[in-house]
């Protein structure tokens, strides 16, 4: 929370420009809905990968500022050579899990708590998918049952903050909660990564 505070400008400023932008895209793809399906399958897809691209900026430029580092707005564009890793990463990752899941649930828990750091390892240290699982077992190894509390009180924020901000349908109030709740669930799951590197003071 302290440092959240100490970048919250940079911070609330880095996410309102990709809420600004995630506003644009859906501005863009629903009128084409209308015109054709076809039209529609083709312009989502392509602002589905924009958004993806931006996505993996975003996460690099926060890296970048936990770690202390000096990001810039050229980020959020800058990674597309991560594209195809990040992607086929994030389908071989829920693919794992939902497996799990379907043998009684609990094989599916504890794959989702070992590979739960596969994305960020993918952009942080742009290494090859299958180093990425390897990396992600290594760092989780003896920390499950911490990471699974970390995670049930993001969780817990965002149900409640969720109820306060997602729930209503002004996009103003769903923007502020966007804004400013997002960014702090991310970075405290960023701070826990760099933790268990040993990278975080």
């Amino acid at each position: 929370f302290d440092f959240y505070m100490s970048k919250f400008t940079t911070i609330v400023g880095i996410t309102a420009v990709i809420y600004f932008l995630s506003v644009l895209f859906d501005g863009v793809v629903r009128p084409t809905l209308g015109i054709s399906v076809l039209a529609g399958i083709f312009v989502g897809v392509f602002f589905g990968v924009i958004k993806l691209v931006v996505e993996i900026g975003y996460f690099k430029y926060l890296l970048k500022l936990v770690s202390g580092g000096s990001p810039s707005i050229e980020d959020l564009v800058k990674y597309t050579y991560i594209f195809w890793k990040y992607l086929f990463g994030g389908i071989l990752l829920i693919l794992i899990v939902v497996a799990g899941l379907v043998l009684f649930i609990i094989p599916g828990i504890y794959l989702a708590l070992r590979f739960v750091f596969v994305p960020v390892i993918l952009i942080d240290k742009e290494t090859t998918i299958k180093e990425a699982f390897k990396k992600s077992t290594d760092l989780t190894k003896g920390t499950k049952w911490k990471l699974l509390g970390l995670i049930i009180i993001l969780a817990l924020i965002q149900i409640l903050t969720g109820a306060l901000f997602f729930s209503h349908s002004g996009e103003l109030i769903y923007g502020a909660g966007f804004v400013f709740i997002s960014p702090y669930l991310l970075i405290s799951f960023i701070k826990a990564y760099r933790t268990l590197q040993g990278l975080d003071s």
